[in-house]
């Protein structure tokens, strides 16, 4: 049985189909785009939460101050505070004291825009927190 040329044309489109699909299944794909979710500058809430942490390690949490410091937004989420701390000691002189402390935002994208809700502790995650002279 002898094909027509309708036919002929048409195992050919099919088998054109065919390997195309098969040659479409290892063709490298193209990886889909990460959704990135922009949260707001929480640059001074996460100084706020810093400087309570700092708080709650000092011996004598009155009368301390900054001699020098620099909080840091190192992604959307994560901030990170070196800083010189004037704090006095257990004789009441006053002495310098490294701080570093790194904290990461973990609430969502709604609180992130709002500056109240944000400063709530439950939102922040501890990465480091140290004191020393």
């Amino acid at each position: 049985m002898e094909l027509t040329k309708k036919q002929k044309t048409w195992s050919i489109v099919i088998g054109v189909i065919v390997v195309m699909s098969i040659i479409g299944q290892f063709a490298p794909q193209k990886p889909k785009p990460v959704e990135r979710i922009e949260y707001g500058n929480l640059t001074a809430t996460a100084q706020t939460c810093a400087d309570g942490l700092l708080k709650q390690q000092l011996k004598f949490p009155d009368g301390w101050s900054y001699e020098y410091k620099d909080m840091q937004r190192t992604d959307s989420v994560t901030y990170s505070l070196k800083a010189i701390v004037l704090a006095k000691n257990g004789f009441g002189v006053r002495s310098r004291i490294n701080y570093t402390c790194v904290l990461k935002y973990t609430g969502s994208k709604e609180v992130s825009n709002d500056i109240i809700d944000a400063m709530d502790s439950r939102y922040w995650t501890v990465i480091s927190n140290t004191l020393g002279e």
